[in-house]
């Protein structure tokens, strides 16, 4: 089989005509806040902290974290937007560390918490859409985490973080649970306890078409050759990249120490890797924090990246403590969030003056919107004030060639194969048309929106620019939006 250092890896440069020069493609509207209020103001939901965020397949954001709610109440575990509100999933408290959906929208999570009114210690939990039940058992408490939850094509939970035993079962800080027990993942490469996992912290697990990727902070040893904090499992045993894994040179003393991974991102097609950490070499490549095993240089030498977001196929956003050094003589910036890939050639010079004005670290990609989530330590992004938490439209949709219109930058619609997909819509009933630019009706439906979102089949297929009008069945106040068919 191929091994993964050999796969079709994204290749990692920085070019300086990467910079877009002239009319950005996003305007102040690009950015909507999710978080306006003050704690505690009456009628207004807040996010007092946030932690990890994911879209699920339904283009519905979740969240960790305290937050408190329009009725008022406080929420401390995990909730969903659910238009201008933070919506609890069921009765859950506590600190939930981590969690993934699988293919048929269930949510599993990890941490520390209660769920159901129970006064038991929970670390493992599933939530299906209306009840939590808890699976794996307990983790050891001593100084003991999971960081990262993976769930893999026939449905076994991968955990990885810092632990020696979880459940009843031993391993070393990655496991899978296979719907009954934990299992240990086998390694014939580790000196002591050589065949249990791996020796240190693992903060990220993917998987790509023929292999699975790890990341975090350990160390192998193969004889003279040293594997830091990156490698992969194939054909059931510990593989390593082509060179010797990943490694940090401290700039004070000149030193080669041990470097950390944070994250690890794969293409939707599962060809292309991203690894982020705070690398200066990645698999005998010099790669500043941002690596694939085909080297290039990205940023700075004083990166490091925290998280990682793929765009399909197309490319990955990155934030952390970036920096870009600039050719000749230009002093060196320092963007909160990047993007790195096809389309969207003006994403970095956009946000480096009209980005969050703090850290970002976590974001989550909402394809049925073309949206980008944002959490960190920031309090306004494009001079709009929303701490903690954003939203980034990545292409607004543009006024429509009819007179005396406007658009609602709330409103989305777009183009899928024979899918029209709409959200940020308030409920209620409504009449879909869509037209042509010429303006020949090519598709007329009323439809009842219960969430804000729908996913509207065509009679054909999408191919290039159209108007779509949206009107309430009031028949007052209708919208009409230009939308462009995605490949």
């Amino acid at each position: 089989m191929t091994k993964l250092h050999s796969m079709s890896l994204s290749c990692l440069f920085f070019l300086s005509t990467a910079f877009y020069v002239g009319t950005f493609a996003y305007t102040e509207e690009s950015w909507i806040p999710l978080n306006e209020s003050y704690p505690g103001a009456p009628g207004a939901a807040t996010c007092i902290s946030v932690g990890k965020i994911i879209c699920d397949k339904e283009g519905v954001l979740h969240a960790t974290g305290q937050f408190i709610t329009v009725s008022g109440d406080t929420v401390n575990g995990i909730v969903h937007r659910d238009e201008d509100d933070w919506k609890p999933l069921g009765k859950i408290k506590g600190s939930i560390r981590t969690f993934t959906f699988d293919t048929t929208g269930n949510l599993y999570a990890a941490g520390d918490f209660r769920i159901n009114d129970s006064d038991s210690a929970v670390n493992f939990a599933k939530w299906n859409g209306k009840t939590w039940s808890s699976f794996g058992g307990l983790i050891e408490r001593n100084y003991s985490s999971v960081n990262t939850l993976v769930i893999d094509s026939i449905g076994n939970i991968y955990a990885g973080g810092s632990f020696k035993k979880i459940g009843q079962d031993s391993a070393n800080n990655i496991a899978f649970w296979d719907g009954s027990r934990w299992n240990s993942i086998k390694s014939n490469w580790f000196s002591g306890d050589s065949s249990n996992g791996v020796d240190g912290l693992v903060n990220a697990i993917a998987f790509t078409k023929t292999s699975m990727a790890v990341g975090g902070n350990f160390t192998v040893d193969f004889g003279k050759n040293q594997l830091e904090s990156i490698g992969y499992w194939q054909d059931i045993s510990f593989k390593y990249f082509a060179g010797q894994g990943c490694s940090r040179r401290d700039f004070t003393t000149g030193d080669i120490v041990v470097a950390t991974v944070y994250d690890i991102a794969v293409s939707a097609n599962r060809e292309k890797i991203w690894v982020g950490g705070n690398f200066s070499g990645l698999d005998g490549w010099t790669n500043y924090g941002l690596g694939g095993s085909s080297g290039g240089t990205l940023l700075g030498p004083s990166s490091a990246v925290t998280s990682l977001e793929p765009l399909g196929n197309s490319g990955v956003f990155i934030c952390g403590s970036l920096s870009i050094n600039n050719p000749y003589g230009k002093p060196t910036q320092f963007p909160k969030i990047m993007y790195h890939g096809t389309g969207h050639p003006d994403f970095t010079t956009y946000m480096l003056s009209n980005g969050p004005d703090g850290t970002v670290s976590e974001m989550a990609y909402d394809s049925l919107s073309n949206s980008l989530y944002i959490s960190g330590s920031f309090k306004n992004v494009g001079g709009k004030y929303s701490p903690k938490i954003a939203r980034f439209q990545l292409d607004l949709p543009s006024r429509a060639p009819f007179p005396a219109k406007t658009v609602n930058a709330q409103y989305y619609a777009t183009l899928a194969g024979r899918d029209l997909i709409l959200s940020g819509i308030p409920t209620g009933d409504y009449r879909i048309a869509l037209f042509s630019l010429s303006g020949q009706q090519l598709f007329l439906k009323d439809i009842e929106l219960r969430s804000g979102k729908a996913r509207i089949g065509l009679p054909f297929k999408a191919e290039g620019s159209f108007i779509c009008k949206i009107t309430p069945a009031s028949g007052r106040n209708s919208y009409e939006l230009q939308v462009v068919s995605c490949k």
